[in-house]
């Protein structure tokens, strides 16, 4: 199978997952139906992760996750919506729009290395 090119779309059904461990392509819609996109931490190596399209459509039980509450996603995950309002690029869904993250029973779950809590004392009060 070859790997998808700008523009095209890519399903995922029940039963299958893939693993984003490169920068995607421009994709038009990854439809995630049943199955599972994972993306997992390789802490020994720093690196950015892009993953663009104009739709990601989980439902029907699908994942979408970035790391696990035990193993954080430690390095840059970014997701990229691409969808214009203008020109042929300016297609739309039908209740969706021209771009976005949709979810009808699916499971999200992105898990980032914890930050540093910051506090601070006021001295004075603001009122």
């Amino acid at each position: 199978m070859c790997p998808p090119v700008d523009g095209d779309s890519v399903y995922i059904g029940t039963g299958n997952n893939i693993v984003i461990d490169v920068t995607t392509p421009k994709l038009y819609a990854i439809i995630i139906d049943g199955g599972g996109v994972y993306a997992f931490p390789n802490c020994a190596q720093v690196s950015t992760k892009t993953i663009e399209a104009n739709y990601i459509i989980i439902r029907k039980g699908g994942v979408f996750q970035a790391g696990t509450e035990s193993n954080c996603y430690c390095n840059n995950l970014k997701i990229q919506l691409k969808g214009t309002m203008t020109g042929a690029e300016g297609r739309q869904l039908p209740l969706f729009g021209n771009k976005g993250i949709f979810l009808q029973n699916g499971r999200v779950d992105l898990h980032g290395c914890p930050r540093k809590q910051y506090t601070s004392n006021l001295v004075v009060n603001a009122l």
